[in-house]
């Protein structure tokens, strides 16, 4: 049996089934490849335990309320289900210059969803997730970033398991935040 997948804010990268995975792209805009149009400031339009994975690529930078969002997506993976997201990383220059974002990540903003998080139940979401990998990741773009000290684009690759029913012990696992100095 395939895994059912929701590519979540696709924009232009549509995924497409395999015998292996099925793809659902989501975006607000109809557009080739897109299978569903919504708005991610509203409920998903789907069943309660509907997938196996949610992909959420530079998207939740994009989200006004993102922690509504959070709770959706909950609703949506099937126990043990995986969330992967990407997002770009404070402070750098792309986090910060797209007008169309509306906030910033750090590696901290996901412990805010995990059993043993910050030590605030933030917005409902404490305890919804287990954190599996947390990565940060620098590209050089010398046709963009002109190959200057400094000038590089760092995102964010996080992946979180769907606790269900209810929080494990612990969602820290040591030496899985990588990529930091």
């Amino acid at each position: 049996m395939a895994v059912k997948a929701l590519n979540l804010g696709c924009g232009n990268a549509v995924m497409s089934s395999t015998a292996a995975v099925h793809w659902i792209n989501l975006d607000r805009e109809p557009r080739d490849g897109v299978d569903v149009a919504s708005d991610l400031e509203n409920p998903l339009p789907f069943g309660r335990e509907e997938f196996d994975l949610v992909y959420a690529s530079h998207v939740f930078e994009h989200v006004q309320n993102y922690l509504p969002l959070v709770r959706e997506i909950h609703r949506v993976l099937k126990p043990g289900g995986t969330l992967v997201i990407k997002v770009p990383e404070f402070p750098c220059r792309a986090a910060v210059a797209d007008p169309t974002h509306v906030r910033y990540f750090v590696p901290e903003s996901f412990f805010h969803l995990l059993d043993h998080n910050m030590g605030f139940d933030t917005g409902g979401c404490a305890g919804l997730f287990e954190l599996e990998f947390l990565e940060s990741v620098r590209h050089d773009r010398p046709n963009i970033d002109r190959g200057e000290v400094g000038n590089y684009f760092t995102e964010l690759h996080c992946e979180l398991t769907k606790i269900s029913p209810s929080p494990r012990p612990s969602s820290i696992r040591e030496g899985r935040i990588r990529g930091r100095p």
